[in-house]
């Protein structure tokens, strides 16, 4: 049976190179950073199971893509109606804010899903606006975009969670 020998009596340690206390604090932080991944994901916070467990936004996009093909593809057959000087785009922009509304109606009723909606709502707002100006007077379409900005700030106000 060895005896270990008191501090005195040991042999010096060679010396470690600065490349051996690199790798020795690279696996220190390695084990770190797994140590939180692990208490985020028992949370439930990891960020790439947040963004992977999202279906609503997924089905936003998806629905974006299918509207523009749906309103490209009728202007192609002449399906699509001509009202006042409204083109392709037009449509497609009024659609895309109705697709924002709808994002941020899900979010304000669904806790699963919930993110902050006032944006959401104004952009929202903002592309209706917009895609309604080819068809109604101009005149009215930016007072409009106001009243509903408006409306989606007070709306807001009022039913914040705290």
């Amino acid at each position: 049976m060895s005896q270990e020998l008191p501090p005195s009596e040991r042999p010096p340690e060679p010396p470690r190179s600065s490349w051996e206390d690199e790798k020795e604090r690279e696996k220190e932080q390695e084990k770190e950073q797994e140590k939180e991944r692990e208490k985020e994901a028992e949370k439930g916070e990891y960020a790439g199971d947040k963004f992977r467990r999202d279906p609503i936004s997924a089905a936003f996009w998806a629905s974006i893509l299918i509207l523009a093909g749906l309103i490209l593809m009728a202007d192609n057959l002449e399906l699509l109606p001509q009202i006042g000087n409204a083109q392709v785009w037009h449509w497609i922009v009024f659609g895309a804010g109705l697709a924002v509304l709808l994002e941020g109606a899900v979010r304000a009723v669904s806790p699963d899903h919930a993110r902050p909606v006032t944006g959401r709502f104004i952009i929202g707002g903002i592309l209706m606006v917009v895609g309604l100006s080819g068809v109604i007077n101009t005149e009215l379409t930016w007072p409009l975009l106001l009243v509903l900005i408006g409306a989606a700030i007070l709306l807001n106000s009022l039913f914040r969670q705290k």
